[in-house]
């Protein structure tokens, strides 16, 4: 945003209460380079098929890998998005359309590629249903990580996201969700999102305080303006005043002192109106869910999901006595 003009407010939606002022990190990806066209010679057609085969049998591990471990770090519901995806990486019709058009316009594996993932993408955009509609993300993502592949491209810069950080994007899909570090983002802002949209499974999951459907959030913002991110009225605040971040500071405080009170509650034990006291159990998965449990008062845990120690690794893991 250029200048500094003060308290510049940006309205859009909330889907994951709370307050939150931090910095932003402003996450753009650029894969247009990736799928620049490049024409081939008929005798390179089979080694370009054999490209996009090699990327999608890479995909759809990561994928698997991908599933299993947003199930142990946050729940099945965005677990399923990655299981939809392998899916429709199966599909043979996809494949298919895929491998003509590298054979009939003689290009390389990654144009194609990109061009069928378009076309399909537009469809579902076109569509009247707004669940339809939201399939769009999945396959836009899912053309980003076979691009990804082909192109040699292991990381993104959301992984290298400072701690404390606004995260500000156009959009989060799937793939973003096992990128980003979970620590480093106090809030999230996006141009596009819904309640059910991948955005806004991964803020309830995780807790974090966002707003979408904000018009060109990452044009109005800079990396490193300071943010506030009203979950609860559904508005970003662009470089703040003193008043208003005194203000902002004074709720945020209110509603910390509020849940310190609840988990006090929590961790009292519970009992019945007529007395009877009851255990309270936790499901764990891993050592962070075992220490929210013991944060929110659980006595004891209830069960202990072992598999999420197997599946979300590719070698065993080694137990210690």
């Amino acid at each position: 945003m250029s200048g500094k003009e003060k308290n510049v407010r940006l309205s859009g939606r909330a889907i994951s209460q709370g307050l939150v002022i931090g910095n932003a990190f402003v996450y753009r990806e650029r894969l247009e380079a990736l799928a620049g066209a490049h024409e081939i010679e008929e005798h390179q057609v089979e080694e370009e098929i054999r490209r996009i085969e090699r990327a999608t049998d890479t995909v759809a591990e990561d994928l698997r890998v991908s599933a299993r471990r947003i199930e142990a770090d946050t729940n099945a519901k965005l677990a399923a998005i990655f299981q939809a995806h392998e899916a429709m990486l199966q599909d043979p019709g996809l494949r298919q359309e895929i491998r003509d058009l590298v054979k009939e316009e003689l290009i390389s594996a990654a144009p194609a590629l990109a061009r069928v993932f378009r076309r399909r993408e537009r469809k579902f955009r076109e569509m009247t249903e707004q669940t339809h509609r939201q399939h769009a993300d999945d396959v836009a993502d899912l053309g980003r990580r076979l691009l990804r592949e082909m192109a040699g491209v292991k990381t993104t810069s959301l992984e290298k996201m400072p701690p404390g950080r606004v995260l500000v994007a156009r959009r989060l899909l799937p793939s973003d969700t096992v990128a980003l570090p979970r620590s480093a983002v106090t809030g999230i802002a996006v141009e596009f999102g819904g309640p059910g949209s991948h955005a806004a499974l991964l803020a309830e999951a995780l807790g974090i305080p966002t707003v979408a459907q904000i018009p060109n959030v990452t044009e109005k913002i800079a990396d490193g303006d300071l943010l506030i991110v009203d979950g609860f009225r559904g508005e970003l605040i662009v470089h703040p005043d003193e008043p208003t971040l005194a203000r902002y500071r004074e709720e945020i405080q209110a509603a910390q002192t509020r849940s310190a009170q609840v988990v006090k509650l929590a961790r009292e034990p519970a009992r019945t109106l007529d007395g009877t006291t009851i255990t309270v159990l936790a499901n764990v998965s891993c050592r962070e869910d075992v220490v929210t449990a013991a944060d929110n008062g659980a006595d004891g845990v209830g069960l202990c999901r072992l598999e999420q120690f197997y599946l979300s690794r590719k070698t065993p893991p080694r137990w210690r006595n």
